[in-house]
């Protein structure tokens, strides 16, 4: 459970947690930073429910955050994996996720009459992994010093 740290030092956080995984400015010298766990089953379980959320209902929550400034993106989700220039004061800012799925194998029989008796015939189809890689692509505009979502590009059908 994490304390209240709201308009104490910084160097208090850093003293329980360490120095952050990411500082983001996001305005007239104002920061966001940013702590990943340390523990790896809670990063994990975090980086699991975080993916759920999004292809969840992936637009819907992309929506969201239109207008709004794109540090709250980078808050919610860290940095982006891309950042592409897409014109004079525009940019396109890109999540890559993988959702990793494990398909279980079945195996089934039956009994077959043959010339020299009952026979067990076993029918085996092995498990797999299945990937699927997701983008998440949102647009953005430079307003002063800050970044603004003006739009998002819908994920493909099996990352929503």
């Amino acid at each position: 459970m994490m304390k209240n740290y709201v308009g104490g030092p910084l160097e208090v956080v850093m003293l329980d947690y360490g120095p952050p995984d990411n500082v983001i400015e996001i305005g007239a010298g104002e920061r966001a930073y940013q702590w990943r766990s340390r523990l790896a089953f809670a990063g994990a379980a975090f980086a699991l429910v975080g993916t759920a959320l999004l292809a969840s209902c992936a637009s819907q929550v992309m929506k969201n955050y239109v207008g709004g400034p794109l540090e709250v993106v980078m808050l919610d989700y860290g940095p982006p994996d891309n950042v592409i220039e897409i014109g004079a004061g525009e940019r396109a800012y890109q999540w890559r996720r993988v959702n990793t799925e494990a398909v279980t194998g079945t195996t089934s029989g039956e009994v077959r009459q043959t010339r020299h008796g009952e026979r067990y015939e076993v029918s085996e189809s092995p498990g797999y992994v299945k990937e699927t890689e997701c983008f998440y692509t949102f647009y953005a505009r430079a307003a002063g010093t800050r970044w603004i979502v003006t739009n998002f590009r819908k994920p493909k059908l099996e990352c929503e």
